[in-house]
């Protein structure tokens, strides 16, 4: 028996604070019916897969996983998509990213939830492990945090008040197989598509066709008109350091600036301020 204490996941060996991991394995059968026989014989009905789940605590200092996402986004390498290999609690695997979730709710440590598939077997066996890793360098002031994620441009700081944020991105892949092969000789990478959730107290009408990024995070000038600088509107997540020394500048940047916003939501309850529900879509 293993404790969760004696366990570990790391991705290409960069370990992660993960507050819960499952891997589950599939290898369908199909039965097969011969003359002659009133029973059936079990044969393989489809290909084998891993699927490998997993939230963790974002640490800026090395976070493997956005890592991969900001790869998947700069790729023109469509052919050919290499794996990463993520050992948790002894048990191994080559997997490829599919979605990558990150919330930062307020007043709270930002956790990111992540989906992983693999089509090849998975090696070792459950085991403690074998030493300590370091998983933040620079000690708990390495943690993404709700009090220091700014929205931020290329003309600084934006007074854009964001009450929640959501941001999730997915992958599109697809493995090749030939005939005589158990795995895939190639996995494909389609497409990627990244949506965004966010919550606000300003109310901006959408125009047809969504507006952009640098639209909705525009600022308002007298009359309420609006004015939509060119200024690449960015989510930057800092270090909780920074709120001891704002010369560490260190984040994890989510852009916002090309997105389209295709949703607004308002609600108004009793005792409670009036809340913008925004959701936007951006496909690569």
């Amino acid at each position: 028996m293993i404790f969760f204490n004696n366990c570990d996941i790391r991705v290409e060996g960069t370990g992660v604070m993960a507050s819960q991991v499952t891997i589950t394995s599939q290898s369908p059968v199909v039965p097969v019916r011969t003359v002659g026989r009133n029973r059936a014989h079990v044969a393989a009905g489809g290909f084998y897969q891993n699927s490998l789940k997993f939230s963790y605590f974002v640490n800026i200092d090395e976070d493997p996983c956005f890592a991969r996402v900001t790869d998947l986004k700069n790729t023109i390498n469509f052919s050919g998509l290499s794996s990463q290999t993520i050992e948790c609690a002894g048990v191994t695997g080559s997997y490829y990213l599919q979605s990558y979730q990150i919330s930062v709710p307020e007043n709270d440590i930002v956790q990111a939830t992540v989906s992983y598939v693999g089509y090849e077997l998975v090696t070792g066996e459950l085991r403690d492990k074998v030493d300590q890793y370091d998983y933040i360098q620079s000690g708990f002031s390495g943690f993404a945090h709700a009090w220091t994620a700014k929205l931020s441009s290329d003309d600084g700081e934006l007074d854009v008040p964001l009450y929640d944020f959501n941001y999730n991105y997915k992958a599109g892949i697809n493995p090749i197989y030939v005939i005589g092969k158990k795995f895939p000789t190639q996995v494909q990478f389609l497409t990627s598509e990244e949506e965004i959730n966010i919550i606000r107290d300003r109310y901006k009408p959408l125009t047809f066709a969504g507006e952009s990024g640098n639209v909705i995070f525009g600022v308002p000038e007298a009359g309420e008109i609006w004015h939509a600088p060119d200024n690449n509107p960015r989510i930057k997540l800092l270090k909780l350091a920074t709120l001891c020394d704002d010369k560490i500048t260190d984040a994890i940047e989510i852009d916002v600036s090309d997105s389209t916003f295709e949703s607004t939501s308002m609600t108004i309850n009793t005792n409670d301020f009036v809340t913008i529900n925004m959701s936007a879509t951006r496909y690569y």
